[in-house]
């Protein structure tokens, strides 16, 4: 399935559907990123990923002012997926992320199985 599709199936938390066409971009820099970023702390000994990974969810809060992508006063749509969206949805499709984190497991709102995740490079 294609990211923008996973994103359009993302309530906002307000009762809104994300619209995925309009997120897309966005997230897959963040996926992006989180690739480049990952690789290069696999050349670090002893790389803490808890703090890594939470350092990431508090930028994505700085740098998301939107709560979701409705269109503001001016017309304006957030391209950036809420705060909640950019941090579990990006993270979700990393390996590293679930071996940080080994008590998400299936069940778990934030998971994705192994063949659901989409990688971008």
């Amino acid at each position: 399935m294609a990211i923008a599709d996973k994103l359009s199936r993302i309530e906002s938390g307000n009762g809104v559907m994300l619209q995925g066409q309009v997120l897309v971009v966005e997230a897959m820099a963040d996926m992006t990123g989180m690739t480049l970023m990952l690789d290069l702390a696999k050349q670090e000994e002893n790389f803490d990923y808890d703090v890594f990974f939470r350092a990431f969810a508090v930028f994505c809060f700085d740098y998301s002012p939107g709560d979701d992508d409705r269109p503001d006063s001016t017309g304006h749509v957030n391209p950036h997926p809420p705060y909640h969206v950019r941090v579990n949805f990006t993270l979700a499709h990393f390996d590293e992320f679930y071996e940080a984190y080994p008590t998400v497991t299936e069940g778990t709102p934030v998971y994705i199985a192994p063949e659901d995740r989409v990688l971008v490079y």
